[in-house]
């Protein structure tokens, strides 16, 4: 987890360099603004797959959780 959002922190550093250095924006701006971009990214990285894990955890127990009846109920009178 913290390893994707460090690899997609600093893949988003560098892009965003070559964004600002592309666009003519002096050096300290270019790199001010790659790093709080990149600050960011790693943040929601972070929570995004913090959230998705939960869920996939929770989906998985909730499924093991669940009680495995033996009968099956399609032949049940009245149904």
């Amino acid at each position: 987890m913290r390893r994707v959002a460090i690899f997609i922190a600093v893949a988003a550093f560098f892009g965003l360099g070559i964004v600002g250095a592309a666009s003519g924006v002096t050096p300290w701006v270019c790199a001010m603004r790659a790093v709080a971009g990149a600050a960011v990214l790693y943040v929601l990285t972070r929570l995004a797959t913090r959230i998705f894990l939960d869920i996939v955890v929770e989906a998985a127990l909730g499924r093991s959780s669940e009680p495995q009846s033996t009968k099956d109920r399609s032949r049940e009178r009245g149904n």
